[in-house]
């Protein structure tokens, strides 16, 4: 699932070269638009008709440069740097959000 694959491998501010790159090879499976690089590696996808109003979501995508101590299968690969702060959860629901927006795209005014 996304939100385990961005847990085994976190970057910190500024080094988000892979975390985007995977955002985006998300996105363009689910087909969504987006322009990127905005601020080094951030990303602006946009859903919908083009008609107002309209709503923003946002999530960071940086972890902490922080030694993981548990064990698990999907543990940070990237020895002292974690995702400890739950940014890799909130682009997994943001990514989650984004499948489902897409699918209602035509019912969005």
């Amino acid at each position: 699932d996304n939100r385990r694959a961005l847990h085994e491998q976190p970057e910190l501010l500024y080094a988000l070269e892979k975390t985007s790159a995977y955002i985006r090879a998300r996105l363009d499976e689910l087909r969504i638009p987006y322009v990127h690089p905005i601020a080094r590696e951030g990303i602006v996808a946009t859903i919908g008709t083009g008609k107002a109003p309209c709503v923003g979501l946002r999530a960071d995508m940086d972890a902490l440069p922080i030694f993981e101590e548990v064990e698990s299968e999907y543990r940070s690969k990237r020895d002292g740097c974690m995702h400890a702060c739950g940014h890799d959860a909130h682009t997994s629901m943001l990514l989650t959000a984004a499948r489902i927006l897409k699918l209602r795209e035509p019912q969005l005014a």
